[in-house]
């Protein structure tokens, strides 16, 4: 069973080193498994795992030659009040941009990052939503308005 089905936290290397090209493919299929289990788990629960997965992703992002991320951050205007929400969309179109490549369109991998920051949203039942996450469900989950917003501002 791969990491990414299970509900526990993926066991992080006490150490890594990525210095090559070699090194970041040799753990590219398990940095994969760590952005499904970030897309699976509960956004607010078992915050430190969710936290030293992200930053181990992260981490690996900052060097890895691809993916390369190109995020208009005016997309996503709530960072500064929900930073972890800001850091489920880049993992999200990290996950994306790894499965799919060859889609480039910035309007497509933009608009399906943030639909899945809704979605993540939305499934979290017993969080009091502040008024920038209701608008992010609303905006996520209606996808001709959502490609419109990003439209706008991304071009295309």
């Amino acid at each position: 069973m791969v990491w990414s089905q299970r509900t526990k936290c993926p066991p992080l290397p006490e150490k890594f080193n990525w210095s090559e090209a070699q090194d970041y493919r040799r753990d590219s299929a398990f940095v994969v498994d760590c952005l499904i289990w970030l897309d699976r788990a509960p956004l607010y629960s078992n915050i430190a795992c969710r936290s030293s997965v992200t930053a181990y992703v992260l981490e690996w992002l900052s060097g890895c030659p691809s993916p390369v991320l190109v995020v208009d951050s005016r997309v996503f205007p709530f960072a500064e009040q929900h930073p972890e929400l800001f850091l489920d969309f880049l993992c999200s179109m990290a996950l994306n941009q790894i499965r799919y490549p060859s889609k480039t369109d910035k309007v497509a991998i933009h608009s399906k990052a943030f639909a899945d920051v809704a979605k993540h949203l939305e499934k979290e039942k017993e969080l009091k939503k502040t008024s920038e996450m209701k608008k992010i469900i609303r905006l996520g989950l209606n996808e001709k308005k959502l490609n419109k917003y990003i439209r706008g501002i991304v071009g295309g």
